[in-house]
């Protein structure tokens, strides 16, 4: 029975090519082909992926398992088939999966050993149907291969699954295929016999009898690097890698094979993002929310690109509490995805169309990468694609945050959310008011600088969605003057507070319009009218016109009256 291994992120590029050096003692050699229909950035062309193999002189040795490690960025959505409409693994075991559940076609060719290194029989280009099977949750996705023998050779059916590495020679996320274990015999009317696989060929399709896309290309218009492994039955004496990271090299790896993208048409750059402040009081955590939408993914004929780097940069109102920068995550623990509790500082969220769960993650406080003088924020993604996602924080504007990923996985998301949490122990504060009684600079907006991994770039700016408490206590106080005015002159300062506030001052005398002062701290010297009789008492009056802040956007007029009397 043929499994076959891979991941629901399948790639549409040139991921078959296998170029497997020849086992020690033994003549075996492989040659890959296979490619795409389409190599258009984000395009969804059919993707086919074979080897044929030879072996020399030996007629009992054959290939036990085969890998392809495909490049990064390649996106394949099992959802594609609609739950209902995917093959039972009852009807795929005795029986034929319908139409609606396929999504390729298998090819294999072998030699039958009728008397071993004398007589075989050809069983070339045996072609099947491959149909994606029900089960929960999609990824590892499980699909199976269903091929009918001929010369009344048993019914070949081998179950398939497909998942994502990010443990290929250069660290990448990408998809790995996984042929395991091949057959070693045949059973015919005629008898059993031993067999030798000389070719393994899938071909997976782009777009879907249904009009659904299965596979997207990579948006990326670098090179399209695969790799390849095999592993044999009996001669391994050549291996030289270890893709299961299990200590031991068990598989012979391929140089890279590479595949040159068209970027002629570069695929549609249209990420968005937005941010929001929860929690608005002054000197206290707020909850902060940030989220980035790719819309257009899986188009066609081209899906949205993804990004590479994303920076975004707070408003000024927002600053780290330093009292929280002590809990951080090693970089050992962070890579083992080990973080401790204590480090937690928000959660993530992401939203893909290859998995009705989505992804859910934790983000930390990870050990501050050389050159920065904040701690990174290191994201841990859980769920049925794993990855680790780092950022870098640093100060810029004197007092501004700013955090860069770089090097973003190509997963194929709609929306990625991050939360950093407010409440008790909470990471970011809302600025406190200074001094004299002025406003911070609230506001303003968060802003994104984004970066495509064709090159492309955008910027977004995201109003903060948030209104603290006005720091102004708007106090305005006037005395009455208990002694008399001798020379008729009216002299007193308003008590105001929050003066940085106030655009200016008008003074009534007797009810009548009589001074406007514009400059802090706002002293009032009015000379009295001859109209008014010495010995009696008046009133004055003060309106005092403040500027316009978030709580009060038109602003606030504060009135205030006193008594005032003139000598004989």
């Amino acid at each position: 029975m043929i499994s076959r291994k891979g991941l629901t992120a399948l790639l549409a590029s040139a991921v078959a090519c296998l170029a497997i050096a020849p086992a020690a003692g033994a003549a075996y050699t492989a040659t890959p082909y296979g490619g795409t229909t389409d190599t258009t950035v984000g395009g969804h062309g059919d993707l086919t992926t074979g080897a044929t193999f030879s072996y020399g002189n030996n007629t009992t040795d054959t290939i036990r398992r085969v890998l392809i490690d495909t490049p990064a960025g390649g996106v394949g959505n099992p959802n594609a088939v609609p739950y209902a409409d995917r093959c039972t693994k009852e009807t795929f075991e005795t029986g034929i999966c319908d139409v609606k559940s396929q999504i390729g076609v298998v090819t294999i060719s072998a030699k039958a050993w009728v008397i071993p290194g004398l007589i075989s029989i050809p069983l070339d280009n045996m072609t099947g149907t491959i149909s994606e099977i029900q089960t929960d949750p999609e990824v590892p996705t499980l699909i199976g291969a269903y091929i009918e023998p001929p010369l009344g050779a048993d019914k070949i059916r081998a179950y398939a699954r497909f998942y994502p590495v990010t443990s290929g020679p250069d660290g990448d996320f990408r998809i790995r295929s996984e042929t395991d274990p091949f057959p070693t015999k045949s059973v015919t009317p005629l008898g059993t016999y031993n067999i030798q696989i000389t070719k393994y060929e899938q071909k997976l399709f782009g777009t879907l009898a249904n009009g659904n896309v299965f596979i997207t290309n990579p948006t990326r218009c670098d090179t399209w690097n695969s790799w390849g492994y095999a592993e044999f039955y009996n001669d391994n004496s050549t291996a030289n890698w270890d893709p299961f990271q299990t200590g031991t090299n068990n598989f012979t790896r391929t140089d890279a094979v590479p595949t040159e993208p068209n970027c002629s048409t570069p695929a549609p750059f249209t990420a968005t993002a937005d941010a929001s402040v929860q929690g608005a009081t002054r000197g206290a955590p707020a909850t902060f929310t940030t989220e980035l939408k790719i819309p257009g993914l899986e188009a066609v004929p081209q899906s949205a690109a993804v990004p590479k780097t994303v920076v975004a940069t707070l408003p000024d109102a927002l600053n780290v509490d330093v009292k929280q920068l002590g809990r951080i995550c090693s970089n050992a623990d962070f890579a083992a995805r080990n973080c401790p509790a204590s480090t937690k500082v928000g959660d993530a969220s992401i939203a893909t169309p290859m998995i009705v769960a989505g992804l859910q993650g934790d983000a930390h406080l990870v050990q501050a990468s050389p050159g920065h003088n904040l701690p990174d924020l290191g994201i841990i993604v859980r769920g049925a694609i794993n990855f680790n996602l780092r950022g870098t924080n640093r100060f810029v504007n004197t007092s501004q945050i700013q955090t860069t990923f770089d090097n973003i996985p190509q997963v194929g998301f709609s929306t990625f959310r991050l939360t950093i949490a407010g409440g008790a122990n909470g990471l970011l504060l809302v600025d406190q008011c200074p001094l004299s009684g002025k406003e911070p600079n609230d506001g303003g907006s968060t802003n994104f600088a984004m970066t495509s991994y064709q090159g492309q770039t955008t910027t977004v700016a995201s109003p903060t969605k948030y209104t603290p408490p006005s720091c102004a206590s708007y106090s305005v106080k006037v005395k009455s003057i208990k002694k008399c005015l001798k020379k008729r002159t009216l002299s007193f300062t308003p008590g105001i507070k929050s003066r940085g506030l106030v655009n200016y001052v008008k003074v009534y005398v007797n009810g009548k319009y009589v001074k406007k002062v514009k400059k802090s701290p706002f002293k009032v010297t009015v000379k009295l009218s001859k109209k008014l009789r010495a010995g009696k008492t008046y009133k004055y009056k003060v309106k005092v016109y403040f500027k316009p802040t978030t709580k009060y956007p038109r602003g606030r007029v504060m009135t205030r009256t006193a008594k005032f009397k003139i000598c004989k």
